[in-house]
């Protein structure tokens, strides 16, 4: 089962990603992240997925990039958890593209360290 938890913390919004996900699985749970940091005025995010298994390809992580590119608001950093070599690095490339310091962390504490910074 795919599923999207957020937590609001006191310097930015915490959103876990989990189970297989499919392209809409993907685009539904970047929607959400996005809606809840618009409402809540937070411009920094550390997404982690190291429990998220992407199901998709090619066709998928376009669909993907350009669901982040149209949804996300205006961000100060962006900190990615990803397990060690298995980055796809949609969210550094929209990231890039749109000017905001964004790194992948296969540690949540260094994570923290560096959105805190």
């Amino acid at each position: 089962m795919f599923t999207v938890s957020v937590q609001r913390g006191p310097s930015y919004l915490l959103a876990v990603a989990t189970g297989p996900a499919d392209v809409h699985d993907n685009c539904a749970g970047v929607m959400f992240v996005a809606d809840i940091l618009r409402r809540s005025g937070v411009k920094r995010l550390m997404f982690d997925m190291t429990a998220l298994t992407p199901q998709f390809g090619q066709s998928g992580a376009l669909e993907v990039i350009s669901t982040l590119y149209n949804t996300m608001p205006p961000l100060e950093r962006i900190a990615v958890l990803v397990p060690k070599g298995m980055s796809q690095g949609l969210v550094l490339e929209v990231a890039r593209h749109r000017n905001v310091p964004a790194m992948e962390f296969a540690n949540a504490n260094e994570a923290d360290a560096w959105l805190q910074g």
